[in-house]
């Protein structure tokens, strides 16, 4: 469905990368307009279907759209590669690829489960996706598991966000474009204000008199569209030394936002843990880690302090980083001494206070030989700016080079509430970056000689030894059985279509997840606020 945005008798309009909302053919990277506006797509892809977000109400239609995802389907397209003078568009049916002297080939299907289709919640206009409750919509995604005898592989998430209207039917297609027959365009349930100004115009009331139209502001490129997509990139790691103690869940906890103020930092927002509160149980594991930016827009003190400076002007700061301490009460906005801890998150297994985790996460690993000390930084006679940019302040992070920090993965073990805020970045009345995680009493699969319960965990019974492979589905299709031979396992797969993931492993390159979605999904890298999965113990509130 292009309504009247292409000239159905200009060939060089008719290619994928014209689309409705994108008539012109411009390309953003490496996408195909068209794959990138439709979905399920009619041809092979690369990437791997985790769920797809609708409005309540329309998760019947949604079952049904995914039954055509690639994760089932096999997927064909028309090669012309060896026809000379090869005319485009190429057919996307086998009998027009055939006539066009072209071979039809098949990518095969991911013998995968369908995506799950999910309710998005309610959002407010114009709020940038925060729901009911003041948290910012989400899914809950399990993380996919690597092959047995793979260390890593990295993943490209790609995030989609689809607004949708009810003005007309979701299921046009090409019979209610424009026609050369047809000079008013009159299949096209809407008009747009610039190829067909007259027709935006609308008599509401019972009047001939076209001087009481009202104008509409429809731009027929922009009327339910797909929003750019976002690419994320991960690693997803094999189980070791430091992980197979975590038998039951692992919580990932992880940072959103950007440096500056609340109008700075818009359409984002400012720092923030995601989750932010968290609910987990003894013996369940977290793992604390983050990312950021180096190239965000130059922040004065006060906007987000500290470095490191700009490589290329000291006099800059751009640079996200985060650290965690832990108070003793979420009003607080000063930490609590390691020896005023009471109750420690950072402990031992014993319940002990871990001195040596609770500067990892206050210092993120920085040599503190190589820096001064604020009496010897008030020495060199800069002002508080300049000696909040200066590299050798460790107080503010300014040694940490790079903004990803692992953290590490931990059991929790004392129980109650524990209360945390990063000192570089929480500024009351400014902005608070604070984190709140409860330890509830230990349910089931308790103590370290219990069986794993996540399904991901080597000793798990149920762990699957070898990934599937992409294979022919059994439709009409025929294909030829090809893709990749290797790629995630999807015994930890749930997911989102909002956008897409793209793996590269010891094998080479391999297709992973997809995200695309409806209006208000969001899909953030850092996590949602409980764990969700089909194949682990049900879902517990707010983790």
């Amino acid at each position: 469905f292009t309504a009247d945005q292409l000239d159905p008798t200009n060939n060089n309009r008719q290619r994928a990368i014209h689309t409705r909302q994108n008539p012109n053919g411009n390309r953003r990277g490496l996408e195909c307009p068209e794959e990138r506006d439709y979905y399920p797509y009619w041809v092979p892809t690369m990437w791997r279907d985790v769920a797809v977000g609708v409005p309540e109400g329309q998760i019947e239609a949604c079952e049904l759209m995914v039954n055509q995802s690639q994760n089932m389907r096999n997927k064909c397209y028309c090669d012309m590669s060896d026809v000379e003078d090869a005319q485009e568009p190429y057919a996307v049916d086998e009998g027009g690829c055939i006539q066009a002297n072209g071979e039809w080939k098949c990518g095969g299907a991911w013998g995968l489960p369908a995506p799950e289709c999910f309710a998005m919640p309610y959002t407010r206009d114009n709020h940038l996706g925060n729901a009911m409750g003041g948290y910012a919509s989400s899914y809950n995604w399990t993380l996919p598991s690597v092959p047995v005898g793979v260390d890593s592989m990295r993943c490209y998430m790609r995030i989609r966000y689809n607004a949708s209207t009810g003005d007309f039917p979701t299921d046009l297609d090409f019979r209610a474009n424009c026609n050369p027959d047809d000079d008013e365009c009159t299949r096209s349930p809407i008009y747009d204000r610039d190829n067909r100004e007259e027709k935006s115009y609308v008599q509401y009331l019972n009047s001939d008199n076209d001087r009481m139209k009202l104008s509409m502001a429809v731009n027929t490129n922009q009327y339910a569209r797909t929003f750019q997509d976002r690419t994320y990139a991960f690693d997803v790691k094999a189980w070791d030394a430091d992980t197979l103690m975590c038998k039951k869940e692992i919580i990932n906890i992880n940072v959103r936002g950007k440096r500056g103020n609340i109008v700075q930092s818009y359409p984002a927002v400012e720092y923030d843990f995601v989750p932010q509160d968290v609910l987990v149980e003894q013996d369940d594991c977290v793992h604390i880690q983050w990312i950021g930016s180096d190239y965000n827009p130059n922040r004065n003190p006060n906007n987000a302090e500290g470095g490191p400076p700009n490589p290329n002007n000291e006099n800059e700061a751009k640079a996200d980083r985060h650290n965690l301490i832990q108070m003793a009460a979420q009003a607080h906005n000063y930490g609590s001494h390691v020896n005023n801890q009471t109750n420690p998150f950072f402990s031992n297994l014993d319940g002990t206070i871990d001195e040596e985790l609770v500067e990892h996460f206050a210092f993120l690993e920085q040599n503190t030989q190589t820096c001064f000390s604020i009496e010897e930084l008030v020495a060199q006679g800069n002002n508080r700016a300049e000696r909040e940019r200066q590299v050798e302040n460790c107080g503010k992070l300014n040694r940490v080079l790079t903004p990803y920090f692992q953290g590490s993965v931990m059991k929790a073990k004392n129980r109650g509430s524990h209360f945390f805020m990063s000192t570089r970045n929480n500024n009351f009345s400014n902005r608070s970056q604070k984190l709140k995680i409860d330890v509830k009493d230990c349910d089931y699969n308790c103590g370290d000689n219990a069986a794993p319960s996540n399904p991901n965990h080597p000793d798990h019974a149920d762990n699957p030894a070898d990934p599937p492979t992409a294979n022919d589905d059994d439709d009409d299709n025929t294909g030829d059985d090809s893709g990749d031979e290797g790629g995630l396992s999807d015994a930890g797969v749930a997911g989102v279509v909002v956008g897409s993931v793209v793996v590269l492993g010891a094998a080479g390159m391999f297709a992973a997840f997809k995200m695309g979605g409806s209006s208000g999904g969001l899909l953030s890298r850092g996590g949602a606020p409980r764990q969700n999965t089909a194949q682990t113990a049900p879902m517990k509130p707010n983790v």
